[in-house]
């Protein structure tokens, strides 16, 4: 069955932002004098929100520590981002072939300030709708809050619906939705873990993505 609504992730599944992710996240640690290694435990968590990252990094005498952590990040990021926004080969393509023939949203744990401008860089601001991100719900991913939400938007079941993204969380939050689950193995986890998470089909590059949503469409 053809869908009538895709739901994208933004960071490692449209935009190629891991360099400058990573980047923050290094600023930070130091910032935070956190041990070298939890570099690598927050990249693990990457599409959760920010605040839950650190309230898993921050020992519990240092919790308080969170909003602290949070202006660190997100001030460094916001200096480096335009950098670091560049869309992963091929999806402009992908997203000129999908505009007006299927309704497109984003469910992201970014914050609508920094997607913005990025889709604006593009020519593609108006391209999504509505785009939802953690200060638009109460339960954030990998909660399906967001894809409810966007659900009730257009009123529409979730069996006419697929996510698409690339990390775990996006996968236990479209199972737990009941949408469609497609990984793509060109973000933060690997094909291997996706389908573990409940992946229903993955991609291993945009080009077989794009090419089973042309299949799709066309059925």
């Amino acid at each position: 069955m053809a869908p009538k609504l895709l739901i994208f992730d933004f960071d490692g599944t449209l935009v190629n932002s891991e360099p400058g992710i990573l980047e923050a996240i290094r600023h930070t640690v130091t910032a935070l004098d956190l041990p070298p290694e939890a570099v690598e435990s927050w990249r693990e968590m990457i599409g959760i929100p920010l605040e839950r990252q650190l309230s898993v990094l921050l020992p519990q005498h240092a919790q308080h520590r969170i909003p602290e952590g949070v202006e660190i990040y997100r001030r460094y990021y916001e200096d480096i981002r335009p950098q670091h926004s560049e869309p992963f080969p091929g999806i402009l393509e992908l997203l000129a072939s999908l505009a007006g023939r299927i309704p497109l949203a984003i469910a992201s744990s970014k914050q609508r300030e920094s997607i913005l401008p990025v889709l604006d860089q593009w020519g593609y601001r108006d391209l999504f709708e509505p785009i939802v991100s953690p200060a638009e719900v109460i339960h954030p991913k990998p909660h399906p809050d967001s894809v409810e939400r966007i659900l009730a938007y257009y009123n529409l079941a979730p069996a006419y619906t697929v996510l698409i993204g690339d990390t775990e969380y996006d996968m236990e939050m479209a199972r737990r939705a009941g949408v469609g689950a497609w990984g793509v193995g060109w973000g933060i986890h690997p094909l291997e873990r996706l389908y573990r998470a409940g992946a229903e089909r993955g991609f291993q590059d945009v080009q077989a993505l794009h090419q089973a949503l042309t299949e799709l469409m066309v059925a």
